[in-house]
């Protein structure tokens, strides 16, 4: 994970750079949207994330759901 890129709480962050805040890849983070893991804000193709609930999330997983091969 890189938390730095997770400063700024009223911050939001688009799919990518989520993804790669969280240590994940983007498959994955599509995934936890479509569980309703987390909630996207903004329409369609246009998904950004809230670096609040990506901070939530980070805080809740335990490191053996982090994706290895993304830190």
């Amino acid at each position: 994970p890189k938390t730095e890129l997770l400063k700024n709480p009223d911050a939001t962050l688009n799919r990518r750079i989520a993804a790669e805040a969280l240590g994940i890849t983007e498959r994955t983070l599509d995934r936890w949207v479509e569980d309703k893991e987390i909630i996207p804000v903004g329409p369609g193709s246009r998904k950004r994330f809230k670096t609040k609930d990506l901070l939530h999330i980070l805080n809740r997983k335990s490191p053996d759901k982090v994706d290895k091969d993304r830190q």
